[in-house]
């Protein structure tokens, strides 16, 4: 279900590309001849398209997406983390375009040797004493990366603009509190209702499994008083005799085992059970899955679809107790929320 979630958002907001529709305000620009306003914006639109969506990924600066990918990377990346990072870097491209974007992932975003927070630094973000932002600590490795790379102990300083106010860094996420540093992830809230959910539906088919792989067991009626009478000697030859309880227990567990061994029981092998004196045949019926399961899955799903932002039924791809007008009500309701989550 949180894969799906995942899916969901970035299917909804990033879609299955970006297209610059360009309309320029020709007035303003100070273009007189509305053709040659029209041609213009043509030729802004065709050289976006180069460079945004060209083979050469010229927009990323690891060269491996092109910017409607960047764009549901970022979509995908500020739903599960609850914000984005980003770096404007210049790097020589096709032709003239120079300007690329170097995701970040957020773990990398710290204080410089693990200082803790401090009122000029936190979550290795300094700030200035109004609050304003105007410098990032980026590690130059992932903090958790395996072998012996020391890049995880460094970290660069990253300056949040020029000094002409060209933007360097990029940091986005959904403002909760006038003071807050960091982003907090949609999935704060379901954590533990996914955990919760996920051990219960291990736990009824652990069950159900269970109940299916034992279909009879073998009763007896044979009572202690009698078992001692006809194991005793067996019994009083098992061990050292210090526990009679445990002897007398080990004695009738052997006799029934290589009493059963011998005479092969089976349930559906067409054979008729040879049962020893006072033993019965009782075949289980199996009480799993439990008929409340899907109810109970049914609700949980809505608790956590609610809490996501996203459709319940959508979330368990379930449609079988929707019709036309409540799905495209919750569709009305939660593409407000998509629509948000785009112009962030």
């Amino acid at each position: 279900h949180a894969k799906n979630a995942v899916r969901m958002v970035t299917d909804s907001v990033a879609g299955g590309g970006i297209k610059l529709m360009l309309n320029i305000d020709w007035r303003t620009l100070g273009i007189d001849d509305i053709g040659v306003a029209a041609d213009w914006q043509d030729h802004v639109v065709r050289m976006w398209e180069a460079y945004a969506e060209s083979i050469e990924f010229q927009a990323d600066a690891r060269r491996l997406r092109t910017f409607s990918e960047l764009f549901a990377l970022a979509t995908r990346t500020d739903f599960v983390d609850g914000e984005t990072i980003s770096v404007i870097e210049m790097k020589p491209g096709v032709g003239a375009f120079q300007t690329c974007l170097n995701m970040i992932d957020v773990d990398r975003l710290s204080n410089p040797q693990y200082v803790p927070d401090t009122p000029a630094i936190r979550g290795g973000i300094e700030r200035a004493v109004n609050g304003e932002p105007f410098a990032y600590y980026i590690r130059n490795g992932p903090p958790h990366d395996a072998g012996l790379n020391t890049a995880q102990f460094t970290w660069q300083k990253v300056p949040r603009m020029t000094g002409w106010g060209r933007p360097i860094v990029n940091h986005t996420m959904d403002h909760e509190r006038p003071e807050q540093t960091r982003g907090v992830s949609e999935f704060a809230s379901a954590i533990r209702p996914f955990r919760m959910l996920e051990e219960y539906q291990e736990s009824e088919l652990s069950t159900a499994i269970t109940q299916s792989a034992f279909a009879a067991v073998i009763k007896t009626e044979l009572d202690w008083t009698n078992a001692a009478q006809v194991l005793g000697g067996q019994a009083a030859n098992l061990g050292e005799g210090n526990n009679k309880m445990v002897d007398l227990m080990t004695a009738a567990m052997s006799v029934a085992a290589d009493y059963h061994k011998e005479r092969n029981i089976t349930f559906r092998g067409g054979k008729i059970p040879h049962l020893m004196p006072n033993e019965e045949l009782d075949v289980l019926r199996s009480t799993h899955p439990n008929s409340n399961f899907e109810a109970f899955e049914a609700a949980f799903i809505r608790h956590l679809a609610a809490g996501l932002g996203i459709e319940a039924h959508e979330l368990a791809k379930n449609y079988a107790d929707v019709n036309y007008s409540a799905a495209r009500s919750a569709l009305l309701a939660v593409w407000r929320t998509y629509k948000a989550r785009r112009h962030r």
